[in-house]
């Protein structure tokens, strides 16, 4: 196995650390909002004003955007293990069993590892 695989893994580590930082920043942004959506409700407002209260913060594409990111990193970096382990001799359903994922999405990454060489 190459140098070069295993920084590589290292690089998407630190991207997916990346992401998840800012996945945790759009979380406590959101649950900021569901708690002044909370008060609201409790005080009886109606509800289009209770909404209105959190600024459309339920649906910010921000958020959208940052889970498909962190989806998208994670995804990267199972898919730069993969290229680790097969070198080592390792099959696709002994990661699929190691990184808690199915046998199909472990086979599904091979292909796709295959196809990047």
């Amino acid at each position: 196995m190459s140098a070069k695989e295993r920084k590589q893994a290292l690089r998407q580590i630190e991207l997916l650390r990346q992401r998840i930082g800012q996945l945790s920043e759009v979380l406590n942004y959101l649950d900021q909002s569901v708690v002044v959506l909370g008060k609201g409700i409790e005080r009886g407002a109606p509800i289009i004003e209770a909404l209105e209260e959190v600024g459309g913060t339920l649906t910010l594409p921000a958020m959208l955007n940052t889970f498909e990111e962190f989806h998208a990193a994670r995804q990267d970096l199972r898919i730069a293990l993969l290229v680790i382990a097969r070198r080592e001799g390792t099959t696709a359903s002994e990661l699929a069993r190691t990184l808690g994922i199915s046998r199909q999405l472990a086979s599904r990454l091979a292909a796709e590892t295959e196809k990047g060489r």
